[in-house]
């Protein structure tokens, strides 16, 4: 009964298993300054993510709203940027 319930004995070698490396797809030439250039942004975005769950964590236990001169600084700077954008 043992025999029965072993999924070794249908298992091919593993020489078998191992395809040629041919394929019938042709591979595209090789980028590297475009992989170097995705993995800076990789490990940007990874340092932003790390940098704001640190920030997150430690204003925690401050207060989670604005106050009155953060509210003018953000319109200020909204207003700013869509000046700029409009004269571009």
């Amino acid at each position: 009964m043992a025999e029965a319930l072993s999924p070794n004995k249908q298992r091919l070698p593993v020489a078998a298993r191992i395809q040629s490396p041919t394929s019938p797809f042709i591979l595209g030439s090789n980028d590297d300054q475009l992989e170097r250039a995705q993995a800076r942004a990789a490990r940007a975005a990874a340092i932003r993510r790390k940098n704001l769950t640190v920030s997150q964590s430690i204003d925690a236990s401050s207060d989670p709203c604005l106050n009155k001169q953060q509210i003018f600084d953000l319109f200020q700077n909204c207003i700013k940027l869509a000046s700029e954008n409009v004269s571009k």
